[in-house]
């Protein structure tokens, strides 16, 4: 048996868990955060206008992805094949990557002139700036020690065969 049919096991007989159900709680936090910050702060940066945007649409479709997995998890039996369900995650995910380095590119872009005064020409407002910064930095933070934690336990893995 393999490790994902354990886990896939795991979760069938004793549903969610409290570490499962909290990060639920938080991402959907975080993302409805981007999508007021964006919504309300809409016309705040014109140095880039694209970053309230970017925070908007991110935060609607982060939402949107996690109710598509979550709807369709709880109605889909784990042993029947839902190739819809696959091809929406799929594609939503694609798509969240990409908006994902469009999102880098405006705000490291932006990141060397913004000015927070709101006579200059590259003003966008502190927190809106700063929140996106945070975030596009949090996420490649997080995906740099992701790869690195996989990287380390493969490395374990091939040890431990030996």
């Amino acid at each position: 048996m393999s490790i994902f049919e354990t886990v896939k096991a795991i979760r069938k007989t004793k549903g969610d868990t409290p570490a499962q159900i909290l990060t639920l709680i938080l991402l959907v936090i975080f993302l409805t955060s981007m999508f007021f910050t964006g919504a309300l702060k809409l016309n705040d940066c014109p140095a880039e206008p694209f970053i309230p945007k970017w925070l908007l649409v991110m935060g609607i479709f982060g939402l949107l992805r996690l109710l598509v997995s979550q709807v369709c998890n709880r109605m889909v039996d784990d042993d029947e094949e839902n190739c819809c369900q696959g091809a929406c995650e799929c594609m939503l995910e694609v798509f969240l990557f990409a908006w994902f380095v469009a999102g880098s590119v405006w705000v490291f872009r932006t990141y060397g002139d913004v000015s927070y005064t709101k006579d200059s020409e590259n003003y966008c407002e502190r927190p809106l700036f700063r929140f996106s910064f945070v975030i596009q930095l949090g996420t490649y933070i997080l995906m740099g020690s992701s790869l690195c934690c996989c990287c380390m336990f493969g490395c374990m893995a091939a040890i431990m065969d030996d």
